[in-house]
């Protein structure tokens, strides 16, 4: 290689670098991406939220090399389609109300939720130790309050304790079909609660299972659809065309 093919290839190699930092976790870049698209969702999000947010995704992506926290790694994807995909749901609340995260994972939708809805008391869930003590992590590091992590199974911590009957909100984000997890739910919620099952192009499936669903919670109670009401409520992921919904289950009064 001569001087002029160095010297070429020492450019590229700077544009790279330079390409890939412009979008790196918490950049100027990233962070517009996050603003624009909650934004596109009807979510406003202030500076200090997204120094929280990126700070927890730096940290999950540093973890992940150990616990297998997720599968989705590059900037760009990990902003919108779990900062924001989560975040999608601030909507939803108006605060105050206490909410239960099931599968929570890395922490999504539960963690970006809280950054954006302050107010609401969290449990976050998840069956993996080691997610969980990251989680607990996260949750020092960014010093939310009113929120814990917890190691669990749903379907045993619906009818324990301080669970069962307590929750205003059970919520998750790829967990499983409505039809399990509608009895697991259930049993968490007070008088008046709501699942919201945060779901991508499997809708009309989705919606079957509803249909069809007769079932009974862990505490025996017969669980049919003709004493349910399904809200599916679609959007489109922002600068993505992944079709999105939120698929909200209430008893019937």
């Amino acid at each position: 290689m001569n001087m002029g093919e160095k010297g070429k290839a020492g450019e590229n190699v700077k544009k790279k670098e330079n390409s890939n930092g412009s979008m790196a976790l918490g950049s100027e870049a990233w962070n517009g991406l996050v603003r624009k698209s909650l934004a596109a969702l009807g979510v406003g999000v202030s500076e200090a939220m997204l120094l929280q947010m990126a700070k927890h995704v730096k940290d999950m992506l540093f973890w992940n090399k150990t616990s297998n926290l997720t599968s989705i790694t590059d900037p760009h994807d990990v902003a919108v389609k779990h900062v924001v995909d989560s975040g999608s749901a601030a909507v939803l609340f108006e605060g105050g109300e206490r909410v239960i995260d099931l599968g929570t994972g890395g922490g999504f939708p539960g963690i970006p939720l809280k950054i954006l809805v302050p107010s609401l008391d969290l449990t976050l869930v998840d069956a993996s130790r080691k997610k969980v003590n990251f989680l607990k992590q996260v949750i020092r590091e960014l010093s939310l309050e009113n929120i814990r992590a917890v190691e669990g199974r749903g379907e045993e911590l619906c009818v324990a304790d301080g669970h069962q009957g307590q929750y205003d909100a059970v919520i998750s984000r790829a967990f499983s079909g409505l039809d399990l997890m509608i009895p697991m739910a259930l049993p968490f919620l007070k008088e008046g609660g709501r699942i919201i099952a945060m779901k991508g192009r499997d809708i009309e499936h989705e919606t079957d299972l509803f249909k069809n669903l007769s079932s009974k919670t862990p505490d025996g109670e017969a669980v049919k659809a003709a004493d349910l009401e399904l809200d599916v409520r679609p959007y489109t992921l922002p600068d993505t065309d992944f079709d999105r919904a939120f698929m909200i289950v209430r008893r019937k009064k």
